[in-house]
C-alpha cells in the first residue's frame, strides 16, 4: 500500500468511523481487499483496465453512475487531468447520498489549488488534509444541486484542419484536440493508407479520443478497423468520435496486446504511452512491442521475398530508443517522418 492509499485509510476512519453503507472507490485498486472493512457495501471501479482480453466497454460512465447512486462514502485517486476530477466529482454530486463524504487522495507535488475549485464546483465543503508522507487528501461533501464549473461531459469540438468532430472524456489523452505526436503522424495517413490492399485489419491501439480511428475510416471506409485503450475514458471518446465522423470501427477496452489472437491483424498503427498517471514508464509500450510479431499476419505489402509482413507505424518522442526495439523485435525500421520532438516509424514483419 502506497503513502496516499494509507493516509486516505487514516483520514477515513476519522471523519467516517462507523461503516458506511455503500462506499465506491474509484481509480484505488490497491485498496480493494480492505474496502469490505469500511463498509457494508463495497463498489470499485476503474478507468484503467488490466485485462489483456479485448472486449466491449458498453456504457461506463454509465457504470459508474449507477456504482455512486446512494453511496454515501466515496475513494478516489485524484486523477491527472482536472477534467477527470470534474467528471467524477459531477457523478458523485448529482448520485450519492445527500450525506456522502468524498475522500481524494494523491501525491502532494501533483496537487494544486484548482483542484479544490473544482471540487467546490460540486459540493459546499472541500478541504485538504495535513500532509503525511508527501501525500494528501482533499475532503468533500454537501453536494451541491446546480455545479457552477463543469460543462458536462463527454464534450465534443469540431477540428477545422482536420474536418473531424473530436470527442473527449475527462480523462481522455489530449481531450477534443490532436495531440502534437499524432498530428505528425496524422499527416503520413494518407500514403500509408493508399498501399494497404481491400479489407485490411487494422487496430489503433492506444486510441485515445479517436482521431487517428476516424482519419482512416474517412480515408479508406472499406478497412476492417479496429480501435482499442486500456482507458475507459478513451474507449468511450473513441466510440463517439467514430459514430459522429460516420466512421465504423470496432472499438475494445483492452491492456495491451498480450490477450490478442495470433495472426490477426495486418496493420497497426500506435501512439504509444510512455508514462504510467505521472510518472515516467515505458515498461507496458515495451510489452506490446514484444507481443507485435504474434499478432501481425502476412500478406500486407508483397513488393519482394523480403516483404511480406505486416506493418506497425508507431510514433514516439525521438529521445526514446523505440526505434531500435522495433528494429529488434518486429523487422526492418525505417523514419518516415521527423521533427525536433517526435518521430513516425514504419516497421514490417521480419519472416521468421
Amino acid at each position: 500500500m502506497d503513502p496516499t492509499e494509507s493516509l486516505l485509510l487514516v483520514e477515513s476512519a476519522d471523519v467516517h468511523p462507523g461503516r458506511a453503507r455503500r462506499l465506491v472507490v474509484i481509480d484505488l485498486p490497491g485498496l480493494r481487499e480492505v474496502a469490505g472493512e469500511y463498509a457494508d457495501e463495497v463498489v470499485c471501479w476503474d478507468d484503467v483496465t488490466a485485462d489483456p482480453t479485448p472486449r466491449a466497454a458498453g456504457d461506463p460512465f454509465g457504470e459508474l453512475a449507477d456504482a455512486v447512486r446512494g453511496a454515501d462514502l466515496v475513494w478516489m485517486a485524484l486523477p491527472k487531468a482536472l477534467g477527470g476530477l470534474d467528471e467524477y466529482a459531477g457523478l458523485v454530486a448529482q448520485h450519492a447520498a445527500d450525506s456522502v463524504l468524498v475522500l481524494a487522495t494523491g501525491r502532494e507535488k501533483f496537487l494544486n489549488r484548482t483542484m479544490n475549485e473544482v471540487l467546490a464546483a460540486h459540493f459546499g465543503s472541500v478541504r485538504a488534509s495535513l500532509g503525511r508522507q508527501k501525500s494528501r487528501v482533499l475532503h468533500a461533501s454537501s453536494p451541491l444541486g446546480s455545479p457552477t464549473l463543469s460543462r458536462g461531459w463527454p464534450r465534443s469540438q469540431h477540428n477545422d484542419a482536420l474536418s473531424l468532430e473530436l470527442w473527449a472524456h475527462g480523462n481522455t489523452f489530449a481531450g477534443t484536440k490532436p495531440d502534437p505526436g499524432t498530428r505528425l503522424l496524422l499527416d503520413q495517413l494518407p500514403s500509408l493508407a493508399r498501399d494497404l490492399p481491400d479489407g485490411a485489419r487494422v487496430l489503433d491501439l492506444g486510441c485515445g479520443n479517436g482521431t487517428i480511428t476516424a482519419t482512416l475510416g474517412r480515408l479508406r471506409p472499406d478497412l476492417d478497423l479496429l480501435a482499442s485503450d486500456n482507458s475507459r475514458a478513451a474507449v468511450a471518446a473513441t466510440a463517439r468520435t467514430a459514430e459522429a465522423n460516420g466512421v465504423t470501427a470496432q472499438v475494445l477496452l483492452a491492456d495491451g496486446l498480450s490477450g490478442w489472437p495470433d495472426a490477426d491483424l495486418d496493420l497497426v498503427v500506435t501512439n504509444p504511452p510512455f508514462h504510467v498517471g505521472h510518472a515516467k514508464d515505458s515498461s507496458a509500450t515495451l510489452a506490446f512491442f514484444d507481443e507485435l510479431p504474434r499478432v501481425l499476419r502476412l500478406g500486407v505489402q508483397r513488393e519482394s521475398a523480403h516483404d511480406k509482413g505486416g506493418q506497425v507505424w508507431c510514433v514516439f518522442n525521438s529521445h526514446l530508443p523505440w526505434r531500435s526495439r522495433l528494429n529488434q523485435v518486429v523487422g526492418p525500421t525505417e523514419v518516415v517522418a521527423q521533427n525536433p520532438k517526435f518521430m513516425v516509424t514504419r516497421s514490417r514483419l521480419r519472416l521468421r
